[in-house]
């Protein structure tokens, strides 16, 4: 296997300098691609977002059916720990 990357890699070529200089092109490279890509995601992906979560109860029946009375329950109960602060 003859060429100049062989030589490189292998530390056979004499002139480190350019193979030196090869290595420090690609890092700086590789370091600019790194770059390139957070300030696009930055720019672009990310925005802000509301913590604040809706949730609401869809009920199909009265109270008289125990599915339905257990939702009410759990909003009843939801919603007095809401205005004690514990939620």
């Amino acid at each position: 296997m003859d060429g100049f990357l062989w030589d490189c890699l292998g530390g056979l070529y004499t002139g480190k300098s350019i193979c030196q200089k090869n290595n420090a092109i690609a890092a700086v490279s590789a370091l600019a691609v790194v770059l390139v890509v957070t300030g696009v995601y930055t720019a672009f992906f990310t925005e802000e977002t509301n913590n604040h979560i809706k949730v609401g109860f869809v009920y199909v029946d009265d109270e008289s059916t125990a599915y339905t009375y257990n939702f009410m329950r759990a909003q009843t109960m939801l919603e007095k720990w809401t205005e004690r602060g514990i939620i």
